[in-house]
């Protein structure tokens, strides 16, 4: 059985809504450089660019995969960051949708996109493992 759309929205643009609301918040922290625990874990990490090194850690395989797309730059980092959380936001809305209406669903799920409890994970780049934790908690 489909579900009825929120007034007239289909479920891409309520996903369009969240990943909008995620970088209307996040913005601002694309221009942001490397803080505290970046430091070591990134940029003077000798072995940030080796893909088998970082194989089975996923927080440290995404360190990779942005160090070869842009090196240092700090954007890379942070975009993924954001993607990241828009992701969860987008699964939260689906899990939400399991159990209540579209609208209360969308209402949890923008909440979650801009909740302040959520920041250190994603403006933070060595916040990245709790995004890709949760990730996977809603995956699964």
């Amino acid at each position: 059985m489909k579900q009825k759309d929120v007034k007239g929205i289909s479920k891409l643009e309520i996903y369009l809504i969240l990943v909008s609301l995620c970088f209307l918040i996040y913005a601002n922290s694309l221009n942001n450089a490397f803080v505290s625990d970046d430091i070591p874990g990134i940029v003077n990490n000798p072995r940030i660019g080796e893909l088998f090194h970082a194989l089975f850690q996923p927080a440290v395989t995404l360190y990779s995969f942005n160090y070869l797309l842009g090196k240092l730059t700090p954007f890379i980092y942070h975009l993924t960051n954001t993607l990241l959380h828009a992701l969860n936001a987008i699964l939260v809305f689906s899990f939400l949708l399991r159990f209540f209406k579209m609208e209360t669903a969308l209402l949890g799920a923008a909440l979650f996109a801009v909740h302040p409890v959520n920041c250190e994970a994603v403006a933070w780049v060595s916040g990245r493992p709790y995004l890709i934790r949760a990730l996977f908690l809603l995956v699964s």
